[in-house]
């Protein structure tokens, strides 16, 4: 009985698996993406090569439960493999339209100009901005339908590389964290050893906010990443994206800081602002300041981050965020040329995104108009 359920399960298995390749043989695939959907069609043909080796092994009819156990669990494994592949690579493959092609031409030129990721396959898929990076499978990066259609929003995904170059270092930038959290630590013990109610929960409020710092100092690395490789454009983009996100933004009550994967984006914005500043973008972050100031004031926001940040925690968290970055060495907007726009010969990303903002500012009712025609120039390869 066990082995002819197991034989329907793998020969249901191999029918989703010649679904699954069907669904994307009639499809073609923009060159960015072939080397994922290469890598997708490899794993269903290895897939299906582990379930007719169970197949193989059940028509001996061996009566054997630990054997049978050991074959359910594969079938399992395999099982969970296409759900996974289903939903991260075949799903986003599926979907694949032409609308996408500024967005994948865009990752590849990120990930062609970082020797660590010039051979790494990856695909796209709708929702917020987000990635999942990966060691052994193609990297899958989300972004909104609406950010689709347009220059502004694409240097966001400079924010998200970040995370790829951290796992890419991760043993180093893991080193990094835990040295800084060391740091905070000290920050944080009290000067007198106690025993009552009041000073544990001190002490445990301080083991929280620097275990809660580990994701905080991830995502202010990748800010840094961002606006070292977009400058003004993803300093524009990333306010103009999130100040409209509601209070959240300005302030979070104390007992949702704990754990919470991101900081808060006012205090995010006030590391950004700093360092545009070392960057020479002054001007820009007079505007955003003042902007982000106006905003709080209307909402009445009294800033305050419930001891997770302190002033006297600044200097360690730059610094630290210097040292990831010299570790991740990503490229930067210094590095390339900002000179106007011509034929767009090189298809230069970075120049071509800052341009779009600078259009937008300064005559955007022009703006729809010059981006349709970039956009075009840029997808017509």
């Amino acid at each position: 009985m066990i082995v002819e359920i197991l034989n329907n399960s793998a020969r249901e298995i191999l029918r989703r698996i010649q679904l699954a390749r069907l669904s994307l043989s009639a499809k073609i695939f923009p060159p960015e993406i072939m080397p994922c959907e290469e890598w997708v069609v490899q794993t269903l043909n290895s897939l299906e090569d582990e379930t007719q080796r169970i197949t193989s092994y059940l028509a001996l009819n061996l009566s054997d439960k630990i054997l049978e156990q050991t074959w359910y669990n594969e079938l399992v494994t395999i099982n969970y493999e296409i759900e996974v592949l289903e939903s991260y690579f075949i799903h986003p493959l599926y979907r694949m339209s032409e609308e996408d092609r500024l967005a994948l031409m865009v990752i590849e030129w990120l990930h062609k100009s970082h020797n660590q990721t010039i051979s790494k396959q990856f695909i796209l898929s709708n929702g917020n901005f987000s990635i999942a990076p990966s060691s052994n499978s193609p990297t899958l990066y989300w972004l909104p339908v609406t950010c689709q259609f347009s220059l502004l929003y694409m240097s966001l995904f400079f924010h998200e590389f970040g995370h790829l170059l951290f796992l890419n270092h991760k043993e180093e930038m893991e080193v990094l964290i835990r040295e800084f959290q060391d740091k905070l630590a000290e920050h944080l013990s009290p000067s007198i050893s106690q025993s009552d109610e009041k000073y544990q929960s001190y002490v445990d409020k301080a083991a929280d906010i620097v275990e809660t710092w580990r994701e905080w100092m991830e995502e202010l690395f990748c800010d840094a990443v961002g606006l070292l490789i977009g400058g003004k454009a993803y300093l524009l983009a990333f306010s103009n994206f999130i100040r409209l996100g509601g209070l959240k933004e300005f302030f979070i009550a104390e007992k949702y800081l704990s754990k919470r994967s991101h900081p808060v984006s006012l205090l995010r914005i006030k590391f950004l602002i700093e360092r545009a500043n070392e960057i020479g973008l002054g001007n820009e972050t007079e505007v955003l300041e003042n902007e982000w100031k106006k905003l709080a004031t209307t909402l009445s926001v009294n800033e305050d981050y419930f001891g997770f940040f302190e002033d006297r925690f600044k200097n360690d968290i730059a610094s630290l965020i210097d040292d990831m970055i010299t570790e991740a060495n990503p490229i930067t907007f210094n590095d390339i040329s900002l000179q106007p726009i011509k034929n767009i010969p090189d298809k230069n990303f970075i120049q071509i995104i800052n341009e779009a903002w600078d259009k937008y500012l300064s005559t955007p009712e022009e703006f729809n108009v010059w981006e349709k025609g970039i956009i075009k120039k840029i997808v017509a390869k």
